[in-house]
């Protein structure tokens, strides 16, 4: 499966920027802390979805499975 980084990039920072807490920094006019913590938000929600492409399909299965 080949996704877009340009895509991912989006729905990372369409999330970031939806956070409340980012949006109460920006209504106190705070815009630079509001984007620093996007930007972290979007560096921890990116290293979650680079682990989860290498996790093997068959390791993952085989984990389902021995939890029935």
């Amino acid at each position: 499966m080949n996704i877009d980084n340009t895509i991912i990039y989006r729905v990372l920072n369409f999330g970031a920027k939806s956070w409340w807490a980012s949006n109460q920094l920006r209504d106190m006019g705070k815009h630079v802390e509001a984007r620093r913590e996007e930007r972290r938000n979007i560096l921890s929600d990116l290293e979650t979805v680079r682990s989860a492409l290498y996790i093997p399909v068959s390791s993952a299965l085989a984990t389902c499975d021995s939890k029935e």
